[in-house]
């Protein structure tokens, strides 16, 4: 009787293999197209600009989150994991509230800017909405379908490994945003910022990866987690310089009625603040993972 039953359930399966392919393609392809315009209206106001416009950080960020969603969605259609869904819904979760904030702060909370750019970075934002409306729907319900058709003796996820994995790559975003947010114009960046970029950010991959190794039961040794709170410490040291850099520039600001430089550094604040409880979560429940 099962061996009756056997083909059908072959080409059952195979339909649906067919469906969730192209699915995940199809979507990936229209989030791919509105990621590539939204990079591009960001281009398109980078070479706009004057060299001493204040909006060189912001415009970086963006391109750096879209490529993010881009890699993280890319990944999620190739290995429809759990894991890399909710990964892709918190990127571009996070692009959404960079976006919206930094729409919100400069042409609403602070009038006086100049608005000479309004239509492309509203176009943009109505883009990043578009995103967000079409792929978080999509990574939650794709995912759910294909491991309840398809995955049926998947392994069980630790709990705990999983959770430091998304604090890791979340925490991992808002410290390269930090230091991209150091920028502040064309006219100002010179050899330091591009060492201080570069150091920044391999510190901060040589981070990721030493907590990549910590969740990892075979390979975990002492000396990657020795060097995962070393750089976790200094990362505390630098978020507070970087409040305490950033407060002592907005009162000088407020004394002179300089706005210019107020949507970035409440963006900075943000960022800060965000980065702070994140980051503690993230140490947190690394020394909870030692102990699995």
């Amino acid at each position: 009787m099962n061996m009756n039953y056997k083909p059908f359930i072959e080409e059952k399966t195979k339909r649906i293999n067919k469906k969730l392919n192209f699915q995940r393609w199809f979507y990936s392809i229209l989030g791919i197209i509105t990621i590539s315009i939204i990079v591009l209206l960001t281009i398109e106001q980078i070479r706009d600009m004057k060299k001493e416009s204040n909006e060189l950080a912001i415009c970086l960020l963006l391109i750096a989150h879209s490529v993010a969603v881009l890699v993280s969605m890319l990944s999620t259609a190739i290995f429809c994991r759990i894991t890399n869904a909710v990964l892709t819904t918190l990127t571009i979760i996070l692009l959404c509230a960079c976006t919206g904030a930094h729409f919100y702060i400069r042409f609403s909370l602070y009038r006086n800017q100049p608005k000479e750019d309004l239509h492309l970075v509203a176009v943009r934002l109505g883009f990043v909405f578009i995103l967000l409306i079409l792929l978080l729907p999509w990574t939650i319900i794709m995912v759910h379908e294909y491991q309840k058709n398809i995955l049926s003796d998947k392994r069980m996820l630790n709990p705990k490994s999983t959770a430091f994995s998304w604090f890791l790559y979340l925490d991992f975003l808002l410290i390269s945003s930090l230091i991209i947010l150091n920028i502040r114009n064309q006219s100002s960046f010179g050899l330091y910022h591009i060492l201080f970029l570069s150091i920044g950010i391999l510190l901060a991959l040589l981070w990721l990866y030493m907590g990549i190794r910590m969740t990892d039961k075979k390979t975990r040794h002492g000396v990657f987690s020795t060097i995962f709170y070393i750089l976790s410490l200094l990362h505390i040291i630098y978020l507070g310089h970087n409040i305490y850099g950033a407060v002592t520039e907005y009162n000088m600001l407020l004394k002179t009625n300089e706005s210019t430089l107020f949507s970035l550094l409440i963006i900075i604040f943000l960022y800060n603040g965000t980065n702070v409880l994140i980051h503690i979560l993230t140490i947190l429940i690394s020394f909870i993972l030692i102990d699995i």
